[in-house]
């Protein structure tokens, strides 16, 4: 896959681009919440957030449609332990995990598992 002039492939995908916004923004949220939250949980957090762009972006560099695919999947992983991880959080009371939530930024409301498919543009072989 070539470069645009506005960079890598991935860059355009609207999967890529939330999931890079979530994931700066759980980034932020656990630097906050350092006192309120577990560091290896925090850790984990941010881990999981930081995988679903950088799976996105691995997938849809790799060439094929069925190793792009296979990173959508594991993209996909990523997220849903993402959204365990801030369910856990949010259960225990934690104010960072309750942050997330009020800004509406939860990653099951924010429409990116929808584009993971969508905007791959691709099928399963």
């Amino acid at each position: 896959m070539e470069s645009s002039a506005e960079g890598a492939p991935y860059r355009q995908l609207k999967a890529w681009a939330e999931s890079r916004d979530l994931a700066v923004l759980i980034y932020k949220l656990c630097v906050r919440g350092a006192k309120t939250i577990d560091r290896g949980l925090a850790d984990q957090i941010r881990r999981a957030a930081i995988s679903i762009p950088s799976n996105i972006a691995e997938g849809n560099s790799k060439g094929t449609n069925k190793d792009a695919l296979k990173f959508l999947y594991i993209a996909r992983g990523s997220l849903a332990e993402l959204e365990t991880q801030l369910t856990i959080c949010i259960k225990a009371g934690l104010s960072s995990c309750s942050t997330l939530v009020r800004t509406g930024k939860r990653p099951m409301n924010s429409g990116i598992m929808p584009n993971l498919s969508k905007s791959s543009g691709m099928t399963s072989a």
